[in-house]
Protein backbone atom coordinates (compact mmCIF):
# COMPACT_ATOMS: atom_id res chain seq x y z
CA UNK A 1 0.00 0.00 0.00
CA UNK A 2 1.27 3.64 -0.71
CA UNK A 3 0.65 6.59 1.75
CA UNK A 4 -0.76 4.03 4.35
CA UNK A 5 -1.44 5.52 7.85
CA UNK A 6 -0.62 3.64 10.85
CA UNK A 7 -1.47 5.81 13.99
CA UNK A 8 -0.12 9.16 13.85
CA UNK A 9 2.10 8.29 10.83
CA UNK A 10 1.86 7.92 7.47
CA UNK A 11 4.03 5.43 5.67
CA UNK A 12 5.24 5.62 2.45
CA UNK A 13 4.91 2.03 1.41
CA UNK A 14 3.56 -0.60 4.08
CA UNK A 15 3.01 -4.65 3.34
CA UNK A 16 0.47 -5.64 5.85
CA UNK A 17 1.71 -9.14 4.94
CA UNK A 18 5.26 -8.44 6.00
CA UNK A 19 5.05 -6.20 8.43
CA UNK A 20 7.19 -3.95 6.33
CA UNK A 21 7.30 -0.35 6.00
CA UNK A 22 9.58 1.53 3.22
CA UNK A 23 10.49 4.66 3.36
CA UNK A 24 11.61 6.95 0.22
CA UNK A 25 13.29 9.99 2.10
CA UNK A 26 14.20 13.12 0.25
CA UNK A 27 16.69 15.63 1.70
CA UNK A 28 14.06 17.15 4.24
CA UNK A 29 14.64 13.69 6.46
CA UNK A 30 18.78 14.08 6.67
CA UNK A 31 17.14 16.94 8.75
CA UNK A 32 14.99 15.45 10.92
CA UNK A 33 16.94 12.19 11.75
CA UNK A 34 15.52 11.86 15.52
CA UNK A 35 11.97 11.65 14.07
CA UNK A 36 12.82 9.25 12.12
CA UNK A 37 14.36 7.36 14.54
CA UNK A 38 11.53 7.71 17.30
CA UNK A 39 8.95 6.86 14.38
CA UNK A 40 11.12 3.82 13.78
CA UNK A 41 11.01 2.87 16.91
CA UNK A 42 7.30 3.44 17.61
CA UNK A 43 6.64 1.20 14.53
CA UNK A 44 9.01 -1.61 15.77
CA UNK A 45 7.14 -1.71 18.96
CA UNK A 46 3.79 -2.61 17.11
CA UNK A 47 6.13 -5.46 15.30
CA UNK A 48 6.77 -3.77 12.17
CA UNK A 49 10.27 -3.66 10.36
CA UNK A 50 11.32 -0.10 8.28
CA UNK A 51 13.71 0.38 5.82
CA UNK A 52 14.89 3.41 4.20
CA UNK A 53 16.00 4.46 1.51
CA UNK A 54 17.16 8.01 -0.27
CA UNK A 55 15.50 9.55 -3.40
CA UNK A 56 19.38 9.05 -4.90
CA UNK A 57 19.21 5.45 -4.03
CA UNK A 58 15.76 4.53 -6.07
CA UNK A 59 17.11 6.93 -8.82
CA UNK A 60 20.52 5.36 -9.40
CA UNK A 61 20.66 2.29 -7.63
CA UNK A 62 17.40 0.59 -8.03
CA UNK A 63 19.11 -2.60 -8.28
CA UNK A 64 20.92 -2.43 -4.45
CA UNK A 65 17.33 -1.22 -3.41
CA UNK A 66 15.68 -4.77 -5.03
CA UNK A 67 18.58 -6.61 -3.47
CA UNK A 68 17.83 -4.73 -0.10
CA UNK A 69 14.55 -5.48 0.05
CA UNK A 70 15.11 -8.96 -0.61
CA UNK A 71 16.99 -9.42 2.20
CA UNK A 72 15.35 -7.44 4.30
CA UNK A 73 12.16 -9.84 4.00
CA UNK A 74 14.30 -13.13 3.73
CA UNK A 75 15.50 -12.00 7.03
CA UNK A 76 12.51 -11.39 8.95
CA UNK A 77 11.36 -13.86 12.05
CA UNK A 78 8.64 -15.77 9.97
CA UNK A 79 10.79 -15.77 6.65
CA UNK A 80 8.49 -15.87 3.92
CA UNK A 81 9.39 -17.05 0.70
CA UNK A 82 8.37 -14.41 -2.12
Amino acid sequence: MRQKPIHRFIVDFYCSKLSLVIEVDGGYHLEITERDKIRDRFLKSLGITTIRFSNKDILENIAMVRKRIMEEIRSLPCQREI
